[in-house]
């Protein structure tokens, strides 16, 4: 078998020299394959005689020499070596009637074209494996004497008859430098140390300060979130938001440690999978929970996660190894070795996550940034050492015998409660609970689905403090209940609700609404207080603890329920302790109902959370009081019939099943509530303790139970008490049962329970349990972001993939099982999942993955790849420039995987040094500048065009890390969003002036002046950014907010500057600092000239409308500084706006 040619034959056949002696015709280069034949087969041929079966026509494959030169049955040959007048493919495409290509595929081939595939027949018709395909191997540089990659381009250049460019002056490398590897622009100080640093070295010590900056992983993150497809959005129609910034952090973070590109691999590809996993390399994985998500209803989530899983297969192949492989998703690639079942068996590898397209972006994980891990880690050491403290403190045995003593007599101080409501549910006249002669309470047959029961808690003489509902055990009911679930014996209390009621008629003079707590405001529309239809606040006298914006209380029974403050019918009380306000009415009379208005603007109706309405009588004695815990957007109504809702403080039950706590029994939230799985079959109690009620009322408390399925209590006993001291009436269970057995007989454990429970009163450990309380509750308030992350399925929910006809995930074909396709199974190992996937992609036998690579780097720092196409390095891509030089490259980074490494080589190299200018000579022979004949000169990309005007401002804000940003952008952009945040919220601090990878990007509507400067919505994987030039971006740095808000702030910058000494005075002075400060380099006589003459023009346009001029200075930086001028301030404003427009300040050359 004929092996493929390498690179380093490749080149070499381009080379050959052409001897030619006197009189004679010089000789003719053999035809290359690679560059001259492939090209054309591929472009012209393949897409019906390649590789995709489907659409193969006559049975024949030109990408293949075995099937194109074998004899076929009509004795005929395709191809014929060393004879192309014997072969058919010459005869077809010469034939005049039935040319081929056909002229339905494109065009008839060039006389030229057909000479080379002539020629390419009459020497052998040798193929050569795909350049890209072929193993790599390091070639050694053409000469020695010069870095490997100036050895290689030197060469290139001289077969070209070009000599490299001159080095380029200090100025320009060290923004060059800046530039390409942190982003940003250097600062004055950084030029100047340079520009006059003699060392030998100085030039690599500025590259080595550079990769070390923390800025450096900001500048290449950017790109990397492109190939990611990163958003703050979840895609699709209404384009939810996502949390998911937490992941680009740690990206800046791995570039800035440098970590080596086959980890960076893992980590992103299955760090979920490692097994030292940790939270890093977890989030890690949130590389492809880029992939969007669906949220519209009646969706099908399975159609939508396939096509997330389909995207990710696409991507990983296309980043790392530079395949279209997308394009075998319906069929066999058509001009790539990539079959069909390669595409879903490499699908299947993605196919076992437990993301399954759902809204809320599960599975996530909480990921705590580096500074919150740290505090976290330093909490749970001062955590420990004060848990440590405190079991030090030895126990005062009478305080605990005494207390224990305490306990045992409260728990005989609990009374029975009286059922009194009953609510049927569905079943009109069905069966109620039966009172058992034990004070219990037992639901009698058939069982009904949903239950609401009333119990009376009444004492005459003191307030009740809590309630207790003991859920028992019984025979009788399903798995021994003790509720009535058929088959299951489980219960669900959603809701305790106590109500309290007057034992007299109640006829109040005073109605007070107070709010509790520290740094309270209380702000109320309209206060109506009912008897029938009457308002009887309108009759009454209205006071306030203290008034605050012109918000006296009257305003509250002005007969205006309007709550937006701008209306002037809004009360407002100073921010303080708890705020009250107050009516008097004219006599004390019985009332109905109450209605409270809230301030509705904002979200201020939040304000009158937890808010009291007390009713007093003549002498201010209480009568009844309400609760309203959660506060009405607009307006809440108090039935007095309906009982003062009573504040329910804490919960404690002996048991709580997971995500069922006894809390969530007076969470005032329906769907919530207290359940015993899987303790069915056992007695369990769960203990209220309510807020004690002023007044002579007698309270109701509603057991609601409304989970449904027979979830209801099957035998329960309801009691109460007006014991004060609820603390120890909330002993843990555990603690009061071993008090009810006498001290000698109980365990060990016991012991211990009951002595830990009760050291807590000694004084010592009361002091440390508030420390440890106080870290504990800095700790819980630890706002830890969560993030979605890729995790495994278990072995026993994995799914089965098929190949999907058509790509349709309705119709799936034969099973398939995860492989990487077979014309690149590199290594021995099999790939079975995402792991093996990422070392198989770093393999050192796969020649594509640091091929790509390289070529990216390359072209972020050139302006181009060594190969034009970086998405394609396929057939249908574009051959490399420089083929030994790529290899090079990608072997050296091969060799240690360090993006850092390989940076400093190619930007420590003459070739990255040359000066960008262009000769005659040279934009004739390499206008494109493909063959590196001087420096590149490009635009630069969106987030550095924002970044370097933020920068030289003086704006910039340097902060790191966090979540996405909200600078200013045009408004309603966002209004058409179909749901979810409508709104871009503008940051008014440092955010604002923070770098453009932080910049929140939504996929529907991405920041728009970056937008305009060719970056993507990230809805796709975007492998490179095509540069484009039009007035759009002119418009962009010429009144987008952002870069008016630079030039104003570039302005008052240099009007700080002093030049008094200088020839021309302070305005030519300025005039060379702003140029030297934009492009760091010094400032060119004719330049200066113009922008004098453009500021004096200003000065004398602008003094006719000082207005005017201020609103040009000031908006949106902000007010001028006190005793400036307008007009002056105004004139530099436009100076400063034409400084950051010039064309060499948006290019990097």
């Amino acid at each position: 078998m004929k092996q493929p040619l390498t690179l380093a034959a490749l080149a070499s056949l381009s080379v050959v020299a052409s001897i030619a002696l006197a009189g004679q015709e010089p000789a003719r280069k053999p035809v290359d394959f690679q560059r001259e034949v492939r090209p054309m087969l591929s472009a012209n041929c393949f897409a019906c005689h390649g590789p995709d079966e489907s659409s193969r026509e006559a049975d024949l494959r030109l990408d293949e020499r075995a099937d194109a030169v074998r004899l076929r049955d009509d004795d005929y040959q395709v191809i014929v070596p060393g004879d192309p007048e014997a072969s058919e493919l010459i005869f077809r495409i010469e034939d005049d009637f039935d040319p081929m290509p056909p002229e339905k595929h494109g065009h008839a081939l060039s006389a030229e074209q057909i000479d080379v595939l002539r020629r390419w027949i009459e020497e052998g018709a040798e193929y050569t494996q795909h350049w890209s395909f072929v193993p790599l191997k390091q070639p050694a540089p053409p000469r020695t004497d010069l870095q490997p990659i100036d050895s290689f381009v030197q060469a290139r250049l001289a077969e070209a008859g070009l000599t490299p460019a001159e080095e380029a002056d200090r100025h320009t490398l060290i923004r060059r430098l800046s530039l390409d590897l942190i982003g940003l622009p250097p600062t004055e100080q950084e030029v100047l140390d340079f520009v006059h640093d003699d060392r030998p070295d100085a030039y690599e010590r500025v590259v080595d300060r550079l990769l070390a900056s923390p800025h450096y992983g900001e500048r290449w993150a950017a790109v990397w979130l492109d190939l990611a497809r990163y958003a703050d959005s979840k895609g699709h129609g209404s384009d939810p938001l996502r949390e998911i910034w937490r992941w680009r952090d740690w990206v800046i973070e791995a570039y800035n440690a440098d970590l080596p590109y086959d980890q960076f691999t893992l980590q992103q590809m299955a760090g979920d999978l490692l097994p030292d996993a940790d939270v890093n390399t977890r989030l890690a994985t949130a590389f492809h929970r880029n992939s969007l998500v669906n949220t519209e209803g009646g969706t099908d989530n399975e159609e939508f996660r396939v096509a997330a899983v389909k995207d990710r297969t696409n991507l990983s192949m296309q980043v790392w190894m530079g395949l279209t492989f997308g394009c075998a998703e319906c069929h066999t690639h058509k001009f790539d070795p990539i079959t069909h079942e390669d595409y879903y068996s490499t699908y299947a590898i993605f196919n076992q996550t437990a993301d399954r397209d759902n809204d809320n972006d599960a599975p996530k994980i909480p990921t705590p940034t580096r500074e919150q891990q740290q505090r976290l880690a330093e909490l749970d050491a001062q955590l420990a050492a004060v848990a440590q403290e405190i079991d030090s403190i030895p126990i005062d045995e009478a305080a605990l015998a005494a207390a224990a003593e305490r306990v045992r007599a409260i728990e005989t101080q609990w009374q029975e409660a009286t059922v009194l409501v009953f609510d049927r549910g569905e079943e009109a006249g069905g069966p109620d609970y039966l009172r058992q002669p034990d004070g219990s309470w037992v639901l009698q047959e058939p069982y009904v689905d949903k239950k609401l029961t009333g119990l009376l808690l009444d004492d005459p003489e003191l307030p009740v403090t809590a309630l207790r509902i003991e859920a028992l055990a019984d025979d009788g009911l399903p798995n021994r209940g003790p509720g009535a679930s058929g088959g299951n014996g489980n219960f669900v209390i959603n809701e305790i609700e106590v109500r309290a009621f007057p034992r007299a008629v109640a006829a109040p003079r005073y109605v007070r609404l107070s709010l509790e707590g520290e740094q309270r405001i209380l702000s109320l529309a309209e206060v109506e207080v009912l008897r029938g239809e009457e308002n009887l606040a309108l009759q009454g006298k209205a006071r306030q603890s203290s008034t605050s914006y012109d918000g006296p209380a009257e305003l509250a029974i002005d007969g205006n329920t309007d709550g937006r403050f701008e209306q002037a019918s809004v009360t407002h009380t100073r921010t303080e302790a708890n705020p009250w306000w107050e009516l008097e009415l004219p006599e004390a009379q019985t009332l109905d109902e109450i209605r409270v208005w809230t301030r509705t603007d904002g979200n201020l109706h939040e304000r009158l959370r937890g808010l009291r309405v007390e009713l007093l009588d003549d002498e201010r004695r209480p009568l009844l009081q309400h609760w309203q815990e959660e506060p009405a957007q607009e307006h809440f109504v108090w039935k007095l019939a309906q009982g003062g809702k009573v504040r329910t403080l804490r919960a404690l039950a002996d048991f709580e099943q997971e995500g069922w706590t006894a809390a969530m029994a007076i969470d005032g939230k329906p769907e919530t509530g207290w359940a015993i799985a899987p303790r069915q079959g056992r007695s369990h109690e769960i203990r209220v303790v309510i807020e004690p009620q002023p007044g002579v009322v007698e309270l109701m408390a509603y057991l609601h139970q409304n989970y449904g399925g027979g979830h209801v209590l099957g035998r329960f006993r309801p009691q109460w008490t007006t014991v004060e001291d609820v603390d120890s009436l909330l002993t843990p269970t555990p603690v009061r049962r071993a008090l009810a057995k006498a001290a000698g007989d109980r365990t060990e454990a016991e012991r211990a329970a009951v002595r830990d429970h009760f050291r807590a009163s000694d004084p010592g450990v009361l002091a440390l349990q508030q420390k440890r309380d106080a870290l504990q509750r800095e700790k819980d308030g630890v706002q830890i972001p969560t993030t979605p992350v890729l995790v495994e399925l278990a072995a026993d929910q994995r799914r089965t993939t098929h190949i999907l006809e058509a790509g349709n995930f309705l119709n799936p074909a034969a099973e398939v099982q995860p492989r990487v396709p077979e014309a690149f199974s590199f290594g021995a190992a099999p790939v079975r999942d995402r792991a093996d996937f990422a070392q198989w992609l770093t393999h050192p036998d796969n020649p594509l993955t640091p091929r790509v690579a390289v070529n990216r780097l390359w072209a972020r720092i050139f302006g181009r790849g060594i190969v034009l196409t970086e998405e394609d390095f396929g057939a249908q891509g574009a051959l490399p420039t420089h083929p030994e030089l790529l290899d090079w490259l990608a072997a050296e980074y091969r060799s240690h995987w360090s993006q850092k490494r390989l940076l400093k080589t190619i930007v420590m190299s003459a070739t990255y040094r040359q000066a960008s200018t262009v000769t005659a000579e040279k934009l004739e022979r390499d206008p494109d500048n493909v063959l590196l004949s001087r420096g590149a000169r490009f635009r630069l990309p969106a987030e550095a065009v924002r970044d370097q005007a933020l920068a030289v401002s003086g704006l910039l804000s340097r902060k790191m890390f966090g979540p996405s940003v909200f600078p200013p952008q045009p408004e309603g952009l966002w209004q058409a969003a179909f749901n979810g945040q409508r709104n871009w919220q503008t940051d008014t601090d440092e955010d604002r002036w923070r770098r453009g990878v932080y910049v929140f990007w939504r996929r529907s509507t991405p920041y728009p002046s970056m937008t305009v400067f060719d970056a993507p919505s990230r809805e796709i994987c975007t492998i490179r950014r095509i540069r484009t030039n039009t007035p759009l971006q002119a418009f962009v740095t010429l009144n987008d907010p952002v870069y008016v808000e630079a030039a104003q702030a570039l302005a008052r910058k240099l009007l700080k500057q002093r030049f008094q000494s200088i020839a021309g005075g302070e305005d030519r002075g300025r005039l060379r600092m702003g140029l030297e400060w934009t492009l760091k380099r010094p400032a060119d006589p004719r330049a200066v000239a113009v922008l004098e003459q453009l500021l004096n023009e200003q000065r004398e346009a602008l003094a006719d409308d000082i207005e005017a001029a201020r609103a040009l200075a000031s908006e949106p930086l902000g007010m001028l500084p006190e005793g400036a001028d307008p007009v002056e301030y105004a004139a530099w404003t436009v100076v400063a706006n034409v400084l950051l427009n010039q064309d060499s300040f948006l290019t990097r050359d």
